[in-house]
Order: C-alpha cells, then structure tokens, then sequence
C-alpha cells in the first residue's frame, strides 16, 4: 500500500522490523518486571 504509506510521511508507520523486536522483547521479558500489555505506535500519531 505504497499510497497509504506516502500519505502517512515520515516516522508515520512503524517498522515491521521494530514490531517484531517488541514482541521478542515481550517474550523475553525479565519475570522480575513483567507485562501483559505493550502499545505500539507510529512516533507521528497523535494522542
């Protein structure tokens, strides 16, 4: 979706690659500092 992605610019989009670091991330995570949940969301969307 090259048209979608253009519209969203810069930092508008998350990485696939980013994505899967963060849930390998949350697999992994210490049992000392645990959580069921992670957000993941483009640096451009606003709040």
């Amino acid at each position: 979706m090259p048209e979608m992605a253009a519209a969203k610019g810069e930092d508008g989009l998350i990485d696939p690659k980013n994505i899967a670091a963060a849930m390998l991330w949350l697999h992994r995570q210490p049992r000392d500092a645990w959580t069921f949940e992670l957000d993941l969301r483009p640096f451009k969307e606003s709040w």
